[in-house]
């Protein structure tokens, strides 16, 4: 209980001769709160609280005698301080607050892969003192879910704070570069969580064509017949039923799925790189087959492997403005889009 805001309040009745309460002084003096609530308990009875903790019996000025108890928590004279775990990024972000009492010896981070992680867990120290810090997490096991929680530790003892959920990534390393991706499970199949950066010597390209500042984070740009092969090995580039799948995961109905245009209702902010997929899909733009270069950093362009018909070939887009769902089109095949590989069927 916080000493200084929690309270455990017990509850009487008094059936008081006036319409008011005149002699107030007598209550303040026994800090006794009246309070005249909006709803009477019945047609002549109020209630009131006692904030002090021993046994009372007080007179009020309608003659009637009230015998309320109190309990507290013994007040101690050294408080564990106040402490937030924050977002769970590539570190944890955490924040320790005084609120009074002793300094603060330790604080850090503890997780565990089960609820309510304690020290007795895995856990780091990050210093001592009050403020911002970030810890960051290491040797977690792939594809596992984790419960995170900051500590901060007094003479008083530790406090945790809030608890954060997160789910690690598997990682794919790709033989052919040795680049690693991310790769995620969502619903029965496995799909990078990241754009392909394979260099090919024809059919691809950066935004651009700059390398130095999209490589790392967007990837290259592959027109159709190139991004149908690739992706390593025991990868592929996904069919439009595999999309579907996908997409009916996630909240589509088997029409909407089937379906052109927008459609679906938030199932393109979930693929996002701040929705709950763990997609995380990048705006990394497209390149037309003009070699012009468009939409950067507002829309992201799959390619699948299904024909739509003669030059066109079935794609997805998502984008970060106006619609919330996923765009199924065909598109020109020597237009260049990002590529995300799902694993084969084992």
């Amino acid at each position: 209980m916080n000493n200084q805001t929690d309270s455990v309040r017990s509850f009487g009745r008094v059936t008081p001769s006036l319409n008011s309460v005149h002699n107030k002084d007598i209550i303040n003096q026994y800090n006794v709160i009246w309070r005249k609530y909006r709803r009477r308990v019945n047609s002549d009875t109020y209630k009131i609280s006692l904030l002090e903790n021993f046994p009372l019996i007080i007179t009020l000025t309608f003659t009637v005698i009230f015998i309320l108890f109190y309990a507290c928590k013994k007040i101690e004279h050294e408080k564990i301080l106040k402490i937030t775990t924050g977002e769970i990024t590539d570190t944890t972000t955490t924040t320790a607050t005084a609120n009074g009492g002793a300094p603060v010896t330790t604080r850090g981070v503890c997780w565990s892969s089960s609820q309510n992680p304690t020290i007795a867990d895995a856990f780091i120290t990050d210093g001592s003192g009050t403020g911002s810090f970030a810890s960051s997490i290491t040797g977690l096991t792939p594809n596992t879910t984790y419960y995170v929680k900051a500590y901060v530790t007094n003479s008083a003892g530790t406090g945790y704070g809030n608890e954060i959920i997160f789910k690690t990534y598997s990682m794919l390393n790709d033989s052919r570069d040795g680049q690693e991706y991310k790769t995620t499970e969502i619903g029965e199949q496995w799909w990078m969580a990241g754009n392909l950066n394979f260099y090919t010597s024809s059919g691809s390209w950066y935004y651009d064509n700059d390398s130095t500042t999209h490589s790392e984070t967007y990837g290259r740009l592959y027109t159709w017949e190139t991004a149908k092969n690739v992706c390593p090995d025991g990868w592929h580039l996904p069919t439009d039923s595999e999309w579907k799948e996908l997409e009916i995961f996630l909240g589509m109905t088997q029409a909407q799925a089937d379906n052109t245009g927008w459609r679906g209702t938030d199932q393109g902010v979930q693929l996002s790189i701040d929705g709950d997929s763990r997609f995380e899909a990048l705006f990394a733009g497209y390149r037309f087959y003009t070699g012009a270069f468009y939409d950067l950093g507002t829309s992201a362009y799959f390619w699948n492997s299904t024909e739509a018909s003669g030059d066109f070939a079935w794609c997805r887009f998502i984008t970060a403005e106006e619609y919330t769902g996923v765009n199924r089109s065909g598109f020109l095949k020597e237009s260049s889009f990002s590529v995300r590989c799902v694993q084969n069927e084992l």
